[in-house]
């Protein structure tokens, strides 16, 4: 019995590790399509949202307009992953830089599970 329990969590592991990874090799796709609905498909139910200095929780369906407008004013050239890690505590974070035609924003974000998968519990913006 003890060695079913050791498979049943090592299976479970393996799966929240890959879906956190999905998660991380999906985001520069999503900046570079500017797709604001692939964002919230993966947050909680609220998320923090700092737009360099402006910061705030919102719904889903909140967060998605303040996404879309985001994009809509600083459409996307490139978007690069800097670096990924992870916390003690079990949070996943990633640094970026997103692109746009007048600059660069510098991008954190930070993910959580959240019933056996990763979502995006905050995001950063931050002017360069």
């Amino acid at each position: 019995m003890k060695n079913l329990f050791a498979i049943f969590f090592c299976v479970l592991q393996f799966h929240v590790l890959f879906a956190q990874d999905d998660l991380i090799n999906a985001l520069p796709a999503y900046f570079k399509m500017a797709d604001a609905k692939a964002f919230t498909r993966n947050m909680g139910e609220l998320v923090e949202i700092n737009l360099n200095g402006v910061k705030g929780t919102y719904s889903k369906t909140q967060a998605e307009m303040i996404l879309k407008d985001f994009f809509r004013r600083n459409l996307p050239n490139d978007y690069q992953l800097v670096h990924q890690g992870a916390t003690r505590e079990g949070l996943y974070y990633t640094i970026g830089k997103y692109m746009y035609m007048n600059g660069t924003y510098q991008v954190y974000i930070v993910m959580r599970q959240n019933r056996g998968t990763y979502v995006i519990d905050s995001i950063d913006f931050t002017k360069e």
